[in-house]
């Protein structure tokens, strides 16, 4: 449900539960409909609001007059949305016929066909502008925060690496290869920064390097026991070698 019918059924469910015409009964069926709105988005379906709809106030409604908007405002409000609507709907087209370059041409803000160019690509610094260029759009859009780290990683800049790898893993929590992925690059980090003698820096690593376990214990804690009956359910374990390197 978007945020202005959201709204609205707000408001007509509690002037529903404040009403003093409504009946005890109606009232009890408004606050079950709205108990199963907490668990049931879509209200099973259609139904659930005719049922909804009983239960509101229709004694004291009030009588107004609609004034006529002007011979032009609904026509041209009419043709701007019906143009905005064929624009977005070529491109979303576009987009399910695998036309992905072809669908940013004609609507550039289409996030789907530029995360499937984002994985289709090989040049990191055309990933890391489009990334960018995604990130403007969608700033959870964890595909395009791996593809600033991977190329912050191709640069050694592993500062950067860091801090765009933990923005992927905010939007993609329960993804254990990403954290492996995570621990893999920064060992690498550990052992090129100690080689060239900066210690500072191969501590910074290894620091992030002992800090996954904690993310992931974190993140298990704060998990409803619900996830565990899934057939998928999360894994928040390393690979032996984590344990390993830790040692």
């Amino acid at each position: 449900m978007g945020w202005l019918p959201g709204a609205a059924a707000v408001i007509a469910a509690i002037k529903g539960l404040t009403a003093k015409h409504v009946q005890a009964g109606q009232r009890l069926i408004l606050l079950v409909l709205l108990a199963h709105c907490m668990l049931d988005f879509d209200l099973e379906f259609v139904s659930m609001y005719f049922v909804l709809l009983l239960c509101l106030d229709w004694e004291t409604e009030k009588v107004g007059l609609w004034k006529k908007p002007g011979a032009i405002c609904l026509p041209a409000a009419s043709s701007v949305l019906s143009a905005l609507s064929v624009w977005i709907g070529i491109s979303a087209a576009l987009t399910y016929a695998g036309q992905n370059s072809l669908a940013v041409v004609v609507y550039p803000w289409n996030t789907l066909s530029n995360l499937e160019l984002l994985t289709g690509t090989s040049n990191l610094e055309e990933m890391d502008a489009l990334a960018d260029q995604i990130l403007e759009q969608n700033e959870s859009a964890a595909l395009a925060w791996d593809a600033k780290a991977l190329y912050a990683y191709s640069q050694g800049d592993f500062g950067s690496y860091i801090s765009y790898k933990k923005e992927a893993l905010a939007f993609n929590r329960y993804t254990i290869d990403e954290y492996v992925e995570y621990f893999e690059k920064l060992s690498v980090g550990v052992d090129l920064y100690t080689q060239a003698g900066d210690t500072y820096s191969a501590g910074v690593c290894f620091e992030e390097i002992e800090g996954i376990q904690t993310m992931l214990e974190e993140l298990e804690a704060e998990t409803s026991a619900l996830a565990f009956r899934l057939a998928d359910t999360p894994v928040f374990e390393m690979p032996d070698e984590y344990y390993a390197y830790l040692k």
